[in-house]
């Protein structure tokens, strides 16, 4: 098993991945760190059931079917979009 996190490092504006293994659930103690976007401005998440996206997920009881990050980059006036698609079982 692997502890898997994501950071948006505020100072250098970048998201940062980090690992660990075997986990311990200590963000301090993270064996990798990798840069996966560098120069960010702002990023937001919108979520989708199948209908329109939201801003927010209200429903702990299920999982979004879709999850979207859009991007600003700092020297880029263009986002970025991102869609994952989340498999859900019946």
């Amino acid at each position: 098993m692997i502890e898997s996190g994501y950071l948006y490092n505020s100072s250098s504006h970048a998201l940062e991945h980090y690992e660990q293994q075997p986990p311990d659930y200590e963000s301090s103690t993270y064996q990798t760190k990798e840069f996966l976007l560098e120069g960010l401005s702002d990023w937001k998440f919108s979520y989708g059931d199948g209908g329109a996206w939201q801003s927010a997920w209200d429903k702990p009881e299920q999982l979004p079917k879709t999850v979207k990050i859009n991007f600003r980059f700092k020297d880029e006036q263009k986002e970025e979009e991102f869609v994952v698609n989340i498999p859900v079982s019946p």
